[in-house]
């Protein structure tokens, strides 16, 4: 019996340390309490964030805020805006625009290629080592640029191929150019620096803009064509104010090794 005692306490112990591990602690040689480890967690918000409040000592729950808000919004826009393209844009063109923004996502999952995921990590890791990021910022950028001018070649060769998206050249073109705009907004590398605040408002403002000139700007369907160029111009703005942000109080931008 308190064998099994011993072992649960084993267990229980190691979930906590497994757990202040995860968030960033270090418990020196394991004798470390429960409530040192509170008070270093305390601390480390205090000074990272150095702010006062809830949402100051916590930028975990201050950056999962700015994300849900930002989410939420992308859900809650469309709600709004779909129904009133369709009407303006009609059965064609509204047809015409979902066929761009289809085209559009497909060829971003390529240029994408994983570096929300990888890339936020390697930032997390070398936030401090201005030579890593240097590195890390280069080679993601001249992998998207290869990526990018692979699935431009791939979309012409489909455009020629078949006949009904050779009809429909120029909204192939404008799909292209707006996924290559898209692709290369640093979204990892923001996360990676946890400018999460930045991230949020940028993604918030795009959609309210996009929003704002649906409703100002598009009202039949040879608005198409403005529609399109809006939302490249629009993204092109915002993905070069996202770079200013990232690359703010930074000096490891240079040019490319």
């Amino acid at each position: 019996m308190q064998r099994n005692v011993d072992s649960a306490q084993a267990v229980v112990s190691l979930l906590v340390d497994s757990c202040f591990f995860a968030c960033g602690l270090r418990k020196g040689d394991g004798r470390t309490s429960v409530q040192e480890s509170k008070t270093k967690w305390r601390t480390r918000g205090d000074d990272r964030a150095g702010d006062t409040g809830v949402l100051g000592r916590r930028p975990l729950v201050r950056n999962i805020m700015f994300l849900f808000s930002s989410q939420g919004l992308a859900y809650l826009v469309p709600l709004l805006t779909i129904p009133y393209l369709m009407r303006s844009l009609g059965t064609v063109g509204f047809g015409g625009y979902s066929l761009a923004m289809a085209v559009s996502g497909y060829l971003q999952i390529p240029m994408e290629y994983g570096f929300a995921l990888s890339g936020t990590r390697e930032v997390a890791r070398n936030r401090d080592d201005n030579d890593a990021l240097l590195d890390l910022f280069w080679s993601v950028t001249w992998t998207k640029i290869a990526i990018g001018l692979a699935s431009v070649v791939v979309l012409a060769v489909v455009v020629l191929v078949v006949p009904s998206l050779r009809a429909q050249a120029g909204l192939m073109a404008l799909a292209g150019l707006g996924a290559a705009v898209s692709a290369f907004f640093p979204t990892w590398l923001l996360q990676g620096l946890e400018k999460m605040k930045d991230l949020a408002r940028l993604s918030i403002l795009t959609r309210l803009l996009n929003a704002g000139f649906i409703f100002l700007m598009v009202h039949s369907p040879q608005h198409l064509w403005r529609l399109l160029v809006w939302a490249i111009l629009i993204n092109l703005a915002t993905t070069t104010h996202a770079h200013i942000l990232a690359f703010q109080g930074k000096t490891w931008l240079v040019v490319p090794p």
